[in-house]
Formats: C-alpha cells, sequence, structure tokens
C-alpha cells in the first residue's frame, strides 16, 4: 500500500469511498470520445474519479465499488452484469487496486502482464509501440515517487493498459487505430491524472474547513461556559 509517507490522506475513508462512487456517476456526464470498436460506449471524467476508490477506502472499497455497480446496472435493466463489469469497470478495478497493493511489485504487476497479453495478439503484436505507454506505471511503481501526481498518473495508465488489453481481445481494432491514438492517450491520461489532484485537493480543503468551523464552535462554546 502507498503509505502515508508518500500521500497525506484525508478524511474518514468510508465517506470519501462514497462520495467518488457517487462522483464516478455524475462524472460519466462529462463524455470523451468513443471507444475504438464501439459505438455506444465512450470515455468520460468517471476514468478520474473512479480509482479515488481505492486510495480513500482500499480494496475493499475498490471491489465493493465495482459490484455495486454491476448490481444496480443489472437492476434498472441497462446490461447483464458480467458484460458490464468487463467493459466497464475492471479497469477502474485495476487503477482503484494500484493505490492499495502492498508492495512496489504488486503495482508493477498488472501493468507487466498486459504489455505480455498485448503484444501476444497479432495486431498488438503489429502495434507493439503502443504497450510503451504501461512503462509509465511500472517506471512509477519502481521508483515510489512522494508526488501524488506521479501515483494518479500510473493509476489511470494502469486502467489504460487493461482496457486496451480487453478491448484488443474483445473487439480487435487496426494497427491504425492505435497509430492514431498515440499522441491523443498522453493528453487524455494527463487530464485523468491531473483531474485526480484536483479532486483530492478539494477533499483535503474541505477537511481543513470543517476542522476550523468545529474549532471555533468549540472554543465559542468554551467562552459561553466561562
Amino acid at each position: 500500500m502507498i503509505g502515508k509517507q508518500t500521500i497525506s490522506r484525508t478524511g474518514d475513508s468510508f465517506i470519501c469511498s462514497a462520495l467518488c462512487i457517487g462522483g464516478s456517476y455524475v462524472a460519466t456526464l462529462c463524455k470523451g470520445s468513443f471507444i475504438i470498436g464501439s459505438q455506444t460506449m465512450f470515455f468520460s471524467m468517471r476514468s478520474a474519479v473512479g480509482p479515488l476508490v481505492g486510495f480513500y477506502g482500499g480494496w475493499r472499497a475498490s471491489i465493493g465499488a465495482m459490484i455495486l455497480s454491476g448490481t444496480l446496472s443489472c437492476l434498472f435493466g441497462y446490461t447483464s452484469f458480467f458484460p458490464f463489469l468487463l467493459h466497464s469497470h475492471i479497469a477502474t478495478f485495476c487503477a482503484s487496486l494500484y493505490w492499495s497493493m502492498p508492495s512496489r511489485g504488486s503495482r508493477m504487476l498488472i501493468p507487466f502482464i498486459c504489455i505480455i497479453l498485448f503484444i501476444m495478439h497479432p495486431t498488438g503484436g503489429a502495434a507493439w509501440f503502443y504497450a510503451l505507454y504501461w512503462l509509465i506505471p511500472i517506471v512509477i511503481a519502481g521508483i515510489n515517487p512522494r508526488k501524488f501526481f506521479f501515483h494518479a498518473l500510473a493509476s489511470t495508465f494502469t486502467a489504460h493498459a487493461v482496457g486496451s488489453v480487453i478491448w484488443l481481445y474483445h473487439y480487435p481494432p487496426r494497427v491504425e487505430n492505435f497509430v492514431y491514438l498515440m499522441p491523443l492517450v498522453i493528453i487524455e491520461r494527463m487530464l485523468f491524472g491531473s483531474t485526480m489532484v484536483l479532486i483530492c485537493a478539494l477533499v483535503r480543503e474541505m477537511r481543513k474547513a470543517k476542522r476550523y468551523m468545529q474549532d471555533t464552535a468549540k472554543a465559542s462554546a468554551e467562552r459561553v461556559t466561562v
């Protein structure tokens, strides 16, 4: 797990996790580009909000959020449970899991496996250069920097690795598609990583404001008592 010496976690984990789960649904309204091979699924700012469930709540919250999302989708008739998890939540779950993995090696494992699976595919083997992006989370996990932004970037690139492999095997794109996406991926992932930083900064400031209000109310009560 990325320790408190590296990142200062603020706020009650349950409340923050619940807010991230709720916020991830709101974030789906901020739609991005369509995913290659699909005319109905697209990237959204949910990719930036969802992984923070693991940051605040750990792996238990990550699993709970994934199961809850799939269950709600079935109840409201959007899709069947397992295809929904496969297409919409496995990648976000792995990005969320990045924050709670116990060691550097374990955080490097998922993108490493994705590189192998990607290159093993005929189309992926021809577009091997695309998988070089996933060296980013491996390097960051190995260095383990103290800056939050780098871990946010590693988290979102982990999601990108998992999602790319799923779509490669489920809706095989052409090599030309990966060439087209190369300059777009870094912009997209930088945006998601930066959004994670902004969200956590907002949560931290809200916690500071709450503590200030509590301290002020306590001081006022003490003066009245005296």
